[in-house]
C-alpha cells in the first residue's frame, strides 16, 4: 500500500530521491494510503471481535452458508481442532528432552549449536511423525462414527426474532450513515 503514495495522481506533498529514483508523494496518494491503513485496521479489529465472541463451531457453519469452498472450511476446522494437540505433543517432546538431558549445577550444559540443531532436528521429525500417526487414528475413528465429510453440529442455526431484528437495525444504520455521507458531500 506504501506505492499508492507515489503512484496516485495530486498535488504534491514531499519528494524522495533514492539513487536514481525520484519518488513524489501525492495529497491523494497519502488520503487513500491512510485509507487502506485504516480499512485494514479496522478489518483486523473485527475479525478479532468475531472470533472474541462468537464460538468457533459457529463461525465455520456461517463460512459454509457464506459458500466458502467445502474443503477449505474443512481445513481450517482440522487445523483448529489439532492445533492443539500438536502444540501437547511438542511439550512432551520438550519435556522428554529436558528428562534425558545432563545439566551442571549451575543450570549451563547443552552442547555446541550444531548438536542442538541436530537434536530440534530430530524433535521436528518425530513430531511430524507422531502427528502423522495421530491423524490417522482420528480419521479411522470419525469414519467410525460416522462422519460422511459434513461435520454435524448440536445448535440449529435458526434466526430467531432478536436475529432479524439486529440485522434489520445493522442495515438501516449503515444506510443511514451511507445518506448522510452523500448528504454531507453534496451528492
Amino acid at each position: 500500500a506504501v506505492t499508492v503514495m507515489f503512484n496516485v495522481p495530486g498535488q504534491s506533498l514531499f519528494a524522495w530521491q533514492l539513487g536514481g529514483w525520484h519518488l513524489v508523494a501525492t495529497d491523494a496518494g497519502v488520503i487513500r494510503f491512510a485509507s487502506i491503513v485504516v480499512r485494514t485496521w479496522l478489518s483486523v479489529q473485527m475479525a478479532i471481535l468475531l472470533t472474541a465472541t462468537t464460538r468457533f463451531p459457529d463461525v465455520l457453519h456461517a463460512l459454509q452458508h457464506l459458500r466458502v469452498p467445502h474443503l477449505l472450511v474443512a481445513i481450517i476446522s482440522f487445523m483448529y481442532r489439532y492445533l492443539f494437540v500438536i502444540t501437547d505433543e511438542a511439550k512432551r517432546l520438550v519435556r522428554a528432552r529436558e528428562a534425558r538431558s545432563a545439566r551442571s549445577a549451575t543450570g549451563a550444559g547443552g552442547g555446541s549449536v550444531a548438536w542442538r540443531a541436530r537434536g530440534t532436528g530430530n524433535m521436528v521429525g518425530q513430531l511430524f511423525l507422531r502427528s502423522y500417526e495421530r491423524s490417522d487414528r482420528v480419521y479411522n475413528a470419525m469414519l467410525a462414527r460416522g462422519y460422511n465429510g459434513q461435520f454435524m453440529t448440536i445448535n440449529p442455526h435458526v434466526m430467531c426474532t432478536s436475529d432479524w431484528v439486529v440485522g434489520i437495525v445493522a442495515v438501516a444504520i449503515l444506510v443511514l450513515l451511507q445518506v448522510v455521507g452523500r448528504m454531507g458531500s453534496g451528492w
